[in-house]
């Protein structure tokens, strides 16, 4: 997603990754993946799957840098 933000805004990409504080360690999820097998199975026809590349693209540089209100 950081990365995805970079490309979109036409920067260079430079992340920093922060350790978590181990006193939150227990309390965060640092992995969630679904499984999307099931949706895949039954709707893969029906819906056209946009990449977080390409939909991050889009908000950002027709929504956000637009500076427009609705």
């Amino acid at each position: 997603l950081a990365k995805a933000l970079f490309n979109a805004l036409k920067m260079p990409v430079k992340i920093e990754y922060i350790d978590m504080p181990k006193e939150l360690d227990k309390q965060y999820q640092n992995f969630t993946k679904a499984d999307m097998t099931k949706f895949k199975k039954f709707y893969k026809s029906k819906f056209e799957i946009t990449s977080i590349e390409d939909s991050v693209k889009d908000y950002v540089q027709n929504y956000l840098l637009k500076r427009e209100r609705w």
